[in-house]
């Protein structure tokens, strides 16, 4: 964490989301040094190992940004989901 984020709302960013602890442990961080419940996410891969889904699901997670280099399910998704294209 870098900074003042109290009453802020945060971007967490991560190369990729494998098991999803690195972000929920970012999430967690972040809301007890008081940032609002309004985090947005975005990593490189979504590998979405199994549990990542549910730990993205967090209440304080509002967004997440992943690209296409991995293929994901939309319906897989219980956040706001954008995927930039990167694979031609």
């Amino acid at each position: 964490m870098v900074g003042d984020v109290q009453a802020r709302a945060c971007l967490s960013v991560d190369d990729v989301i494998s098991t999803g602890g690195t972000i929920a442990e970012s999430v967690k961080a972040l809301l007890e040094a008081g940032a609002r419940p309004e985090i947005v996410v975005a990593a490189t891969h979504a590998l979405l190992l199994p549990g990542a889904r549910q730990r993205l699901s967090h209440e304080a997670i509002s967004e997440v940004f992943v690209t296409d280099t991995v293929a994901v399910e939309e319906s897989d998704w219980n956040v706001r989901k954008h995927e930039p294209t990167i694979v031609p």
